[in-house]
Parts: structure tokens; sequence; C-alpha cells
């Protein structure tokens, strides 16, 4: 069963639930008044039944505890509405009445206006067996005045249920990361230095490079860098050490808003010359100067380079529907890594322009009027302050009567002003089914533009979602994909509508607008946003837009939202923001080769995964569907140099870096280049590494770990063996 050899070993499971003990959930008071008649011993009074007759029966036999029992089959049952908010641990005993044949044991927690439930929470009979057993669940209520507890069995054979108790759950906050990244507080905006700091010039040709002497370390950095909007390993450092003993030598690169550069210590070996290529990541368009500072052996020494950054997609951004944005706002979308952004402005106002500075990628979304005059006029107006224009409707709003002819029309008046703004489809709305799909209309208009836009723009529905976290049976976790994290991974599937429009035309996509309503919880909004964006990136987006502020939402829609409507940042949803705008900046989708239905990309896997790359980097997107946490292990074909780790869920978002990686013992014990994660349950991790030797074939799977043997770690044998098999030569 899938469950059980997902299950961790009991050593890790008693290390576990002595970390829950110090920093996890940790269940409180009953919520008042939720279940009534928790043992069923009134019959089924303070409970409503939707299921066929004789489905649902209050049976008068000895239960788990008491006198009575619930047998339920093939339906629900709901319990009547109490107050209650945030996480909830559901806790019940519960009886197969076939281990064998019977269906899921199934909960929810629903608004109390709510038309029906939808499984939340799902356990085949086959992980409890034959007898009694404790079921624990955690459950996330939905922001409600009032919320009511469904119990369902979905198929013929039935359950018994009894002892059902609903308790608030409190948890801790997360310890951070161990090994979180050191940032250099950022320099003043257009710092430059005078002269070159501590650094000697050297001419080589018609180039130059900049040379420091720290800890009798020689260091050579070029003078100038060219890089790519998000890309990181820019910078070739050459460091000489001419003694007899290794050293250490660390590098700290600040600059402006804009750049994000944990410090990074590397060995430098003795008598010769290492070689590395140190990170550089901007998230933001231009020229300017960074300060490098080496440091070694208690010394240091800080030199000007002068990096040039040019645009990369897909890009990160914010849709303004409501209005232009302050400068504040600005200001902190910057700090956010956003730069691409899309505000919407009448057609016929266009000429007041786009108050958006040069180095964002400026969208202007032209609302009505869509005569070709106002369209002609827009283009010309907007030549020289907005990249990329398109016709846009709010959600709702009635679209132009000919949206084909009108973007051509748009199309050639930006041709005719001859300034390199290009067109973008208008927004072609998905369904709100699972997985989305677009129409046949749009398909068509797509098919009429190929060669006119340079993206069609595909505007999700709202997203909804429901959270599970912790799955337990007799105190034992199941493994067990989950129905809500299932239905998000549906609601979330983009591959038909992508490879429907590239049936059309060649095009990369544009996801503006991105919204949801919110869970109850910013810390699983969050969570959904990480799946929401990287799902939209492993299509091909040319970039992805959530809405702004909340103001710039559908209402009741702002879960997604960075910005609060004073322009500030909104916590734990803006720390997600920015830390998956710098990791998917630039990022390349890759095709996944090797998976299985319980790990890769179906909606009920208890694993799924998307690779990536970004120029000298394997990036690989991971997220637990279950209820337990479950450890793998990713092979890989090339030596990783560094480790970067950002992790969001439940307990919030948190980043590691690792500047030197090494394989573990225990990967050389299994004789395997392996990556060691685990997920904890409902967490999505994202995983970015520097290879050695780059390429498409970087990552061979991602698997279950395996048993570790006991044996001495073999390093010799390893490593001749890694040599022989690697690929990237």
């Amino acid at each position: 069963m899938m469950g059980r050899c997902l299950m961790v070993s009991r050593i890790a499971g008693l290390i576990l639930c002595l970390t829950l003990a110090i920093s996890g959930p940790t269940a409180g008071q009953p919520v008042q008044g939720m279940p009534p008649n928790p043992g069923f011993e009134h019959g089924l009074d303070g409970w409503t039944v939707i299921a066929p007759e004789g489905a649902a029966v209050a049976q008068p036999a000895p239960g788990a505890v008491g006198q009575a029992a619930l047998s339920l089959r093939d339906g629900w049952v709901l319990a009547e509405p109490a107050q209650a908010a945030g996480w909830l641990r559901l806790s019940l005993r519960a009886r197969p009445a076939h281990p064998d044949t019977a269906g899921r044991l199934m909960a929810a927690l629903l608004a109390s206006d709510q038309d029906g439930p939808e499984a939340q929470f799902a356990l085949p009979a086959s992980e409890v067996g034959e007898g009694w057993h404790q079921v624990v669940a955690e459950l996330l209520a939905p922001p409600a005045d009032a919320v009511r507890l469904a119990l369902g069995v979905d198929g013929p054979e039935g359950w018994l249920i009894d002892e059902v108790v609903l308790e608030a759950l409190e948890r801790g906050e997360a310890p951070p990361p161990e090994d979180a990244p050191v940032v250099p507080p950022p320099l003043e905006e257009g710092w430059e230095p005078d002269g070159l700091l501590d650094a000697l010039e050297r001419r080589l040709g018609t180039s130059r490079e900049l040379l420091l002497y720290v800890g009798r370390l020689e260091v050579a950095l070029p003078a100038r860098v060219t890089a790519r909007r998000g890309e990181r390993g820019a910078m070739r450092v050459t460091a000489t050490n001419r003694g007899t003993e290794a050293k250490e030598l660390t590098i700290s690169v600040s600059g402006p808003q804009g750049l994000f550069v944990p410090d990074r210590t590397v060995s430098i070996r003795p008598s010769g010359t290492t070689v590395f290529d140190a990170s550089l990541q901007c998230l933001r368009v231009g020229e300017l100067t960074v300060r490098v500072t080496c440091r070694c052996g208690g010394e240091e020494g800080s030199a000007p380079v002068r990096l040039e950054v040019a645009p990369a997609y897909p890009a990160a951004g914010m849709c303004w529907l409501s209005g232009p944005p302050s400068d504040a706002a600005l200001r902190a979308a910057g700090a956010l890594a956003a730069h691409l952004h899309a505000l919407r402005i009448p057609t016929d106002g266009a000429a007041g322009g786009l108050p958006l500075p040069g180095d964002l990628t400026r969208v202007a979304l032209l609302g009505p009027p869509w005569s070709q005059e106002a369209l002609q006029g827009a283009a010309t107006a907007l030549a020289g302050c907005a990249d990329f224009l398109a016709l846009h409707r709010l959600r709702g709003e009635a679209g132009p009567d000919r949206p084909a002819e009108l973007t051509r029309e748009l199309h050639d008046a930006l041709q005719h002003a001859g300034v390199g703004v290009h067109a973008l489809g208008p927004p072609f709305d998905l369904t709100a089914a699972a997985p989305p799909t677009i129409d046949g209309e749009s398909l068509f208009v797509t098919a009429e533009l190929a060669g006119k836009i340079a993206a069609p723009s595909l505007r999700l529905p709202a997203l909804h979602a429901a959270a599970v976290g912790r799955v337990t049976v007799d105190e034992h976790e199941r493994a067990v994909a989950q129905p809500c994290w299932s239905a998000l991974s549906a609601a979330t599937r983009l591959e038909d509508v992508a490879s429907a429009l590239r049936s059309q035309a060649r095009l990369p996509l544009f996801f503006p607008e991105l919204c949801a309503t919110g869970t109850g919880s910013p810390e699983v909004d969050a969570l959904v946003l990480a799946r929401t964006l990287t799902s939209c990136v492993y299509q091909g987006a040319t970039g992805y837009a959530p809405a702004a502020r909340p103001s710039d939402c559908p209402p009741g829609a702002d879960a997604f939202c960075p910005l609060d409507d004073d322009g500030r940042p909104r916590g734990v949803v803006a720390d997600a923001y920015r830390e998956l705008a710098r990791e998917l900046a630039a990022a390349v989708p890759l095709v996944v080769l090797r998976q299985t239905p319980q790990i890769g990309t179906a909606d009920t896997a208890a694993v799924g995964f998307r690779p990536f790359m970004r120029a000298d980097e394997g990036l690989l997107a991971l997220w637990n569907n279950t209820g337990a946490t479950i450890d793998l292990i990713f092979e890989v074909r090339t030596q990783p140099l560094d480790l970067h780790t950002v992790a969001i869920g439940p307990g919030g978002v948190r980043r590691s870096y690792l500047g030197a990686f090494h394989f573990s013992d225990d990967a050389i014990a299994l004789n395997r280049p392996v990556v060691f994660v685990s997920l904890e349950p409902a967490q999505f991790k994202l995983l970015s590494m520097q290879l050695a030797h780059p390429h498409a074939a970087w990552l061979d799977s991602v698997e279950l770990k395996p048993e570790i043997p006991r044996s001495e770690a073999k390093h010799r044998e390893f490593f001749d063996e890694w040599e022989r098999r690697r690929i990237d030569r």
C-alpha cells in the first residue's frame, strides 16, 4: 500500500514526535458545541443526513466508547454549525466493515451556507485494517462566521464512527533554518565608489580585471559582468593560493535594491588556482555598480564591479487595475523582486502616459474605448513608456466585438511607430473546471493572431483551496494523497490549455490577474500561491502577475495580493512572492522523463515535482500532497556546487543556503549521487543549485528515501563510480 510504503521508520517517527513536542502543533480546547452528540448516544440528534435512506444509522450496539456508534455508507452527515476558526484537530474512532472493500472515510469543514460537502480529508479502508482505530486529521476551517463538520463515506461498504472530537490547534512558530543565508545590507541607490577601493587593475588585451590580495591569496575579478535578469553564476572568480595549505575564501556582494547574493565560502586548493563562478543575481534590468568583498584569514578587501543586466523571462509581476501605484507601493514591489507591472488605463487616456520607471517591464492594459483611432493614438502615446500593450476588460465586463481584428490593428500601429513595443493578446478566461480549459473561440482568436502578439493572456478563475495537515492512524502517519491537495493540483494543471494553444501558435503564455479566495491561513495562502506560480512557469510563461492590492481583485479574492491597499507588504504571502520571484526568474521548464503515479505530475500523486534549468543552475520544485512527513532522494547527473532551499507551507516561509555542497555519507553509502530532502505534510520546497557541468538532463529521478546500508562509507569507490558513469563530460 502507498501509505505503508511511505511511512517513516520507527526511529524517524520518534524523532518527529520529539520535534513536535518542542515546536509543532498542539491540540487545545474542544470547539464548543461541535460536534453535538459526539458519541451518537442520542441517535442522530444534532446531525443532518445527506445519504440514501438507511445509509446513516446511529447503531445501538457497543461502539468504540459507549453503547452506540454511527454506521455510515455512501453519503454524509453534517453537524450543526458552530463558531470555529484556524486549524482544528479532528479525532474520531473508526472501523471499516470490510477493510479490503470498504470505501474511503472522509471529512470536511465547510461554511454554514455552503451547498454541500466536498472531501477535504480522505482515508482508504486499506490504510486502517480490522477493528477500531484512532484516526486524527488536522483540518483548516474556512473563513466564515460559522462552520460545519461533515463526515462521509464514498462506498457502499460502511464504516462505524464513534467518539468524534474537534479541538483548536495551536501551531508553534517554526524554528529558523540552521543554514539561513547571510545577505549584506543594500547600498544606497546609485552607489558609485571613488576609485577601485582596495583593488588593483590589470589589463588583459582589450579587457581588464581587478586584483585583490587577502590572506595570502590573489583573487582576480572581472571589472565588468553581463548577465540576464535572475541568473546567478555570472562572475568568474580566479583565486591563486601559493601556500601549501587550503584556504577558505568568502565572497560577499552588496548593491542597491534588486540584488540578492548570499555570502558564499569556497575552499581554495593549495599550491594552485581555483576557478569558480560566483553569484551576482539581480532582479532589475540596467546597469549598476556592486561592491565585491573578499575575506580570508582575517583580512578583507573590496572591489567595484560594473554589472549590466539584460531582460529575461519569465518575469514576476503585479497587476494594478484600480489605479496607478504610489511611489511607496512601487518601492515595496521592487523590494519583493517584482519587475513586470501591468497597469490598466482607458485607451483614450493613454496620452497621459504610463507612470512607471523605465527600468521595469511595463504593460499597458487598454480599457475601452477600442476604436481603431483610439488604438492608434494609444500606440503612439505609449510608444516610449511601455514595453507591451494589450486590449483589456475587467472580469465580468464585455470585451471587444472584434478582439482579433482590433489586436491586429494595435500590432500594426505599434509596428508603424517602430519603437520595439509588442502587443499581447486580450485576456482569455479559463473555465473553473478541474483541470481548466479554454473555449474554442479563444483558440480561434489565438490562431488568427499568430505572429502578431508576443503571448496570449490566460486568466485563471479565482482559485479556492482547502487544507489538510498531519494525518495519523493510531499515532502513525499515513502518507495518502489528500483530496484537497489533489483538487488544487487539478485546478492549476494547465498542460491541456497550453497544448491546445500551441497547436495553434508556438507562443509563450502570460498569466495576469492571478487571485484566490483566502483559506483562513496566510501561510496556506502562500503555499497555494507557490504551487500556482510554479504551475504557470512550468508552462513556459513569459510572465505572471497576481493582482497587486485587494482593490485590484474581485471581491473576496485577495489571498494572493502581495501588497495591501496602502502599498505595504502583506506578511507571509509577500515573503513567499519575493522568494518565488527570485527562484523562478528566467527558469526554463524541463520534460519529466522518469516518474511514477505516486511521485510525479499526476493530480493524485503523493508527491508532485517539476524540474527547471536556469543558465548553470538546476531547479526542482516539490510538494507534499499527504498528511505525513516524506523523505525523498533525487539523483543528479552532474555535481551540484551549492544549494538554495525555499520551504513554504503551514509553518510559514523559510529559506536556507548551503554555499559548498558535498554528497553526504548516506549518498556515499548508497553509492549513488543523490540529494536528500524531507517534506513536511502539505509543504512545498523549491531547490536551486549551481551545477558543475550544467545540461538539460541534470535530474535523473525523484524517489522515496531507501534504507541506508549499515556499512562504512567507501568514498573512493563512490567517486570512482561517479566519474565512470557521469554523462555530462
